[in-house]
């Protein structure tokens, strides 16, 4: 029986794809993101999500522009942590700066155009991610 080779470009995607989070979890624990920490946090994570998604479009690109479809196996992985990202992101959100008090949660969702937009985005990434 064979051992299979490791895929070092998932490997790569994965290690790349968590370490945006390893940094402001550690930044975060050590105080280093500035006055407003929890804004910061539920920023970056928004931004993590947004660059994570646009990233998984790229191997989709690069097949149509060069024919070359190495880089595919790597597109649900980076679209799986582009949810991970959005979830962490809301979860921040509802946590860190509503405590979960939904009867205060609930009209800032639906108050503000990002937020809005964030909230549509969630709702289509979910079967995105559950049929990946």
């Amino acid at each position: 029986m064979s051992a299979r080779k490791p895929d070092w470009l998932k490997i790569a995607v994965h290690v790349a794809s968590l370490a945006p989070l390893a940094v402001l979890a550690f930044q975060y624990r050590q105080g280093s993101l500035g006055p407003d920490a929890t804004g910061g946090a539920i920023r970056r994570t928004g931004r993590y999500a947004i660059v994570l998604l646009l990233l998984s479009l790229v191997p989709t690109a690069v097949r149509l522009i060069s024919g070359s479809a190495k880089l595919l196996k790597v597109r649900r992985i980076l679209g799986l942590y582009a949810f991970g990202y959005v979830v962490v992101h809301l979860l921040g959100f509802a946590w860190l700066d509503y405590g979960f008090e939904f009867r205060f949660l609930l009209p800032a969702l639906v108050s503000g155009r990002r937020t809005l937009a964030g909230l549509v985005s969630l709702v289509l990434l979910v079967p995105l991610a559950i049929t990946s």
